[in-house]
Parts: C-alpha cells; sequence; structure tokens
C-alpha cells in the first residue's frame, strides 16, 4: 500500500543546463537545509506531473543552489524542468529557525520568549537598511518593527511564531488615541 505524498513548495527551477544535466534552483532561504545531502531532487511541471530526478550533487548551497543530476537523466527532461516548482514531502521539509526570506514571515505569530502575543505579522518590506514586519495587534493598531538580530530570536515553524526579544526599542505603534497637534507649517 503506497501512501500518499503532501509536497511543500521550497523554491522554483531558474534555469537549466541540458547539456550539463544541471538545474539552477531558488530555494526560500528557510528551506535552505532540505537541500543538504538531498538524493532526488523532485520538480512538479506545470502541467501538474512530479518529476523524480536522482541528484548526483549539489553545488553551492544557498538559496540559488546548482543541482547537477546524475547520467542517464534525459536532456530533454532536464530542459522541461525550467520555471517548474521544487517540492519535498511534508515529512522531509528541513526549515531554518534562524535564517529565512522576509516574506516567509507573514502570517505567523509575533511572541516573546515567555508567551506575550504581540499581534500577527501582515507584511513585510525591505528598506536600504533592513526588513520591515509590520504587526496588526489584536486591538486593530499596527507595529512597526525591524526584522534585525537585535529583535528576531528565532522562528518556530512548527508553531507559526516568530520569537522576538525586548522590542521596546524598535517597535513604532500607530497610536489613534494620540491627539497631539500636527506640527509643521501652515499652507
Amino acid at each position: 500500500m503506497q501512501t500518499e505524498l503532501h509536497w511543500v513548495r521550497i523554491g522554483a527551477v531558474v534555469s537549466v543546463n541540458p547539456a550539463r544535466r544541471q538545474v539552477r534552483l531558488q530555494i526560500a532561504g528557510s528551506y535552505t537545509p532540505t537541500l543538504e545531502g538531498i538524493a532526488w531532487l523532485y520538480t512538479k511541471l506545470r502541467s501538474g506531473q512530479v518529476l523524480k530526478s536522482k541528484v548526483e550533487k549539489v553545488h553551492a548551497v544557498g538559496t540559488n543552489p546548482i543541482v547537477t543530476l546524475v547520467p542517464g537523466v534525459p536532456r530533454d527532461t532536464v530542459a522541461q524542468m525550467m520555471k517548474a516548482v521544487v517540492v519535498v514531502d511534508r515529512s522531509d521539509v528541513v526549515r531554518s529557525s534562524v535564517k529565512y526570506d522576509l516574506t516567509e514571515l507573514e502570517g505567523l505569530k509575533l511572541e516573546s520568549a515567555d508567551g506575550q502575543l504581540f499581534g500577527r505579522v501582515i507584511t513585510t518590506f525591505t528598506t536600504p537598511a533592513h526588513g520591515m514586519m509590520e504587526v496588526q495587534q489584536d486591538g486593530g493598531s499596527l507595529l512597526l518593527m525591524p526584522a534585525i538580530p537585535q529583535v528576531i530570536q528565532s522562528v518556530d515553524w512548527d508553531r507559526g511564531r516568530v520569537l522576538v526579544g525586548d522590542i521596546e526599542p524598535y517597535a513604532v505603534g500607530s497610536d489613534e488615541d494620540d491627539d497631539a497637534p500636527v506640527t509643521g507649517v501652515d499652507v
């Protein structure tokens, strides 16, 4: 009896070199440990078909590794992988708690190590200095926080939360009850 696999998208094929049986991948940052020591590469084609290809070696494990497939994988098969989605079975997923892409934080709860809930990350964006998280609190007010090591301690993917240290020096909130006058030049 064969068990049904539950695929998790971890990235995409961004370029192929059929002559060398190589594919360049773009992997979401937290999933890079999943590629370390892999024996098989699973790619989901636009048609929905999942290809299982034997891996010879992975070069430069990181967010854009090059995967060389074993001799015997047809060049036409490698060519078909262009823009395919890279998937793994849910049971084979390994995620880093300290290395991730900023967008992977969206939708996660923001909590302190002692369990204090600050809200949920609703959006992320990048500034020239560092990434930022917009956090919606229970009352609807918003917090803006930098996604820097001084704020984010780790990410608990299993529990869907971002663990943070002391956010007081870094958080900027929207205070809707603030009746302070607006300063500036009248036009």
